[in-house]
């Protein structure tokens, strides 16, 4: 029997070692999240929070739907004592699904910056505090100015590479965002892309470990 449950779970094993606790987990979603028709998937999804965007004083909320997110409120903020906001901000959140008063801060195309890197194939044993490292080469942000997150998308034995969805965006406009979010009373799950945010089962989160409430 132990050498049966070896030979079932040996895949498993080699996708941790290969990759990490982390991105196991991420691809591990993946492949169960895959087996499940989409509405139901959307369903799981929008579990984790509201989604939201902001545009100057405006706050704009967001459902997903068919793999994207369309616009399903907004509201002004700009003219409103304290209370008011937190009033208004509460009421945007209502209808939404997901948990309450918990949110993913949506981003512009335009906010992140979004590209296909390489990283050497040894370095995925901790590739997170490699691609900080090397952030300032990857990108023009260095890691002491940026938030980021990535997917991995292809390993090449041979040449002993790895391939990398690699996402950036400044840290300091989000953290005043993320302020205001936490000042209105809500926690923050995670800083996501537009066009990734509600297509992914696992998508991108450029919001630190540390930072998530």
């Amino acid at each position: 029997m132990a050498a049966e449950a070896g030979s079932i779970f040996a895949p498993l094993a080699g996708a941790v070692e290969r990759t990490g606790l982390a991105d196991f987990l991420r691809w591990w979603r993946d492949e169960l999240s895959g087996m499940l028709p989409a509405g139901i998937r959307e369903r799981f999804s929008s579990r984790d929070g509201a989604y939201l965007g902001v545009e100057g004083d405006e706050w704009l909320a967001y459902r997903p739907v068919a793999g994207r997110l369309a616009q399903a409120g907004r509201v002004n903020l700009g003219s409103l004592d304290e209370a008011g906001r937190r009033n208004a901000f509460r009421r945007l959140l209502a209808d939404l699904p997901g948990a309450a008063r918990s949110v993913w801060l949506v981003l512009p195309p335009e906010a992140v910056l979004v590209r296909e890197v390489h990283m050497p194939l040894a370095a995925e044993e901790a590739l997170r505090d490699a691609i900080g490292f090397d952030l300032d080469r990857l990108t023009p942000l260095p890691a002491a100015r940026a938030w980021f997150d990535y997917r991995v998308t292809g390993r090449d034995a041979a040449a002993q590479r790895l391939a990398l969805t690699l996402a950036v965006t400044q840290r300091a406009p989000i953290e005043a965002r993320l302020a205001e979010i936490r000042e209105l009373g809500a926690a923050v799950l995670g800083v996501g892309l537009m066009d990734d945010v509600a297509a992914s089962p696992t998508p991108l989160n450029l919001l630190p470990m540390e930072e998530r409430d």
